[in-house]
Parts: structure tokens; sequence; C-alpha cells
């Protein structure tokens, strides 16, 4: 997670991690917006690792090609939702 100061950073260098950054905050934006009326959409189990969630993530991008073509907010969230559904609520 970035803080302000590392926001300031990378983004007072024109870095590509800046534009990265501000490219995910937008679709993130997005796709909470599409999704706001809903509840929670994915339970991760205890003690997640940010490399399970990139497994999950490749391999739709791996065995779905044509998703690509979709926002890779949109196709990370479907990837997940589909992993880690909740429970009705």
């Amino acid at each position: 997670m970035w803080n302000t100061d590392k926001l300031y950073t990378e983004c007072s260098r024109s870095s590509a991690r800046c534009a990265s950054y501000l490219a995910a905050v937008v679709d993130t934006a997005n796709e909470a917006a599409v999704i706001a009326t809903q509840k929670l959409v994915i339970c991760l189990p205890p003690r997640a690792k940010v490399e399970k969630l990139r497994k999950v993530v490749l391999k739709e991008l791996e065995v779905q090609p044509q998703a690509r073509a979709s926002s890779a907010a949109s196709v990370a969230l479907r990837a997940l939702k589909r992993k880690w559904p909740c429970a009705k609520q």
C-alpha cells in the first residue's frame, strides 16, 4: 500500500510506477461504481497472500486470453470473485 509520501516521490519522478498507480486508482473507482449496490463480492480466506491472488489472476488471463480486451480491474475482480465468492448476504 502506498502512502502519500510514496505517491509524491513516484509522481515527482514522472515514473511508470506513478502512472500505474493512478491508472489503478481510476480502474478501482470505476469498478466500485459498478458494484456499489452490492455487498462484499470477494471473501478472501484469513491470511491470504498476494502471491496467491497474482496466480489466480494470471491463470484467468492465460485460460481466457480474450479477457485481455477488458479492463484489468474487471478481469482481476472476475477471477477473484470466482475463486473466493462470498456466501449470499
